[in-house]
């Protein structure tokens, strides 16, 4: 155990330890922990155009429901 996932993430210690000057509460720590393990998807969409508009700082909307 603590391989993978957010015990053995790299971000989450860079975090903790206050990279960059960037200070984290408890609760914050425990959602990026969460999110990590869970496998939650970096863009939040599939398509590659949407995914540029993020890169870019532009808001994509929600998918519509299938």
């Amino acid at each position: 155990g603590g391989l993978y996932g957010a015990r053995g993430s790299r971000l989450m210690r860079m975090l903790r330890t206050g990279h960059e000057d960037v200070h984290l509460s408890d609760d914050e720590l425990r959602r990026l922990a969460m999110w990590i393990d869970l496998n939650g998807i970096f863009y939040g969409v599939h398509e590659a155009a949407c995914q540029q508009r993020m890169r870019e700082g532009q808001r994509v909307g929600m998918p519509e429901i299938q």
